[in-house]
């Protein structure tokens, strides 16, 4: 006679099987969820300190709009029969200053070049970060070579006046502040002033150095609200 199948036995030990095969299944998602956690965690450490260093970049740039004021100061001098020497040669002196923005390569676009941003699991987030880097910072670059063609030649047709002294001895003006004898007015004020094509680069470089500020402000509020956007959804 045929031993009758122990169905309660093999269903136990198949139900104990699977129970076992899920446990360890629902173990690894878990283990894999947290490494995802810890990995956005310290991509979105990295992107906030990236964030910083920008905001600190783009603090310093705003210290070089002081020549939207020497432009001004410079307009109002035009016409005056007697002149502030010393005020001239500061306001030419901060005209002379190179205005620039480097970005240092930062943690978002080797995220996106490695395939990888969308550890960044908040979509919302993920959009902003990228209008920030390839709009924003975009736009921001093309204001600031437009502003440094208008510089370089504002620069040659300033030579024929001023004699200027680098303060490293070499055709270098990325120093800030300048010191006080940086530029000697070597010129007759009147003949300076009846030059129109200079006056006009003046006044260009003064309205370039306005846009840049405004866009600078701009950016400097995204990036806050990016920082902070970013601690939030890390704590």
């Amino acid at each position: 006679m045929a031993k009758p199948v122990p169905w309660k036995r093999i269903l136990a030990e198949f139900f104990a099987i699977a129970a076992g095969v899920s446990l360890g299944l629902m173990g690894d998602d878990i283990r894999d969820r947290r490494n995802e956690l810890r990995s956005e965690s310290e991509y979105l450490q990295l992107l906030d300190r990236d964030l910083g260093l920008d905001a600190d970049a783009l603090r310093y740039t705003l210290e070089l709009s002081g020549q939207e004021t020497a432009a001004h100061l410079l307009r109002r001098f035009r016409r005056a029969s007697e002149i502030p020497t010393d005020s001239v040669e500061l306001s030419i002196a901060a005209l002379f200053v190179s205005y620039s923005y480097e970005q240092p390569r930062p943690t978002f676009l080797s995220l996106r070049e490695s395939g990888q941003l969308s550890i960044i699991q908040d979509a919302a987030l993920r959009a902003d970060l990228t209008d920030y880097y390839d709009l924003y910072q975009a736009r921001l670059q093309v204001f600031v070579e437009e502003y440094r063609f208008w510089q370089r030649r504002l620069r040659l047709e300033l030579s024929p006046y001023v004699r200027a002294y680098p303060p490293d001895g070499r055709n270098k003006f990325d120093v800030f502040p300048l010191p006080d004898d940086f530029v000697d007015l070597r010129a007759p004020w009147s003949e300076v002033s009846e030059d129109r094509e200079l006056w006009n680069d003046i006044a260009e470089v003064g309205v370039r150095v306005a846009e840049i500020r405004n866009m600078i402000e701009e950016h400097l509020e995204r990036n806050e609200t990016l920082r902070q956007r970013i601690q939030q959804h890390n704590q």
